[in-house]
């Protein structure tokens, strides 16, 4: 996005999503013919995807007969040394007030996946 311009529509993006996955290119070479970051593409139709296959309401209302769903998370060992200076931390408040704290060092790719998880709920 160019200095000084506001945010650009969501159904501007759509549209671009769905123009880049109909003609078969890559994102880099989409974006490069467009004026657009890759990154910023697939993002973009990963977000678009995700809004498609999770309404707001399948969010708020179980289905009736529904199991729970299953999310496995593994635990490490707490250090038995107690710290002088606690480490920083990062707290995210995805929607619904659920908190996710994150420590230094963290692995954002599987941060990716476990707020995907949570926020598709």
């Amino acid at each position: 996005m160019k200095p000084g311009m506001g945010r650009e529509p969501r159904e501007l993006w759509a549209k671009r999503v769905e123009r880049w996955t109909d003609s078969g290119l890559t994102a880099a070479e989409f974006g490069a013919e467009i004026g657009v970051d890759p990154q910023r593409l697939t993002r973009w139709k990963w977000r678009l995807k995700a809004a498609k296959t999770t309404s707001s309401k399948e969010r708020e209302t179980p289905a009736p007969n529904e199991a729970p769903a299953f999310v496995e998370v593994m635990a490490q060992p707490v250090p038995t040394k107690p710290r002088k200076e606690p480490p920083e931390a990062l707290e995210i408040v995805l929607h619904g007030g659920l908190r996710v704290r994150v420590p230094v060092g963290f692995d954002s790719a599987g941060l990716v996946r476990v707020i995907s998880v949570l926020e598709s709920r």
